[in-house]
């Protein structure tokens, strides 16, 4: 193909109309720092030991208020939900505390 002919189509794509969004508008109808602040859980390794973490997909509410929920990576402690924001980890500055994640 060439050049000018991809330019063309190029062009004639982008002049396209783009579609209407589909929210239907209610991106529009939340209100400012209505949601809560999320506090992570909070793992306290401070005494050392080790730790071994799940990473996988959780449904998260970007908003909460009754809207749809978006896919996001969650983190959480073996044999305990994930969530995402994922646990705040403690730990002492110089004292060994090996994580592992298990996929």
């Amino acid at each position: 193909m060439k050049l000018s002919h991809l330019f063309l189509l190029v062009a004639s794509a982008a002049a396209q109309d783009a579609p209407d969004p589909t929210y239907g508008g209610a991106l529009y109808a939340f209100t400012a720092y209505a949601s809560p602040l999320v506090l992570p859980e909070v793992l306290d390794m401070t005494a050392g030991g080790s730790l071994k973490m799940n990473i996988g997909q959780v449904d998260s509410h970007a908003w909460g208020n009754g809207i749809p929920t978006t896919a996001v990576y969650g983190y959480g402690v073996v044999g305990r939900n994930m969530s995402h924001p994922g646990p705040t980890i403690r730990v002492k500055k110089g004292l060994d505390a090996p994580s592992r994640a298990v996929h």
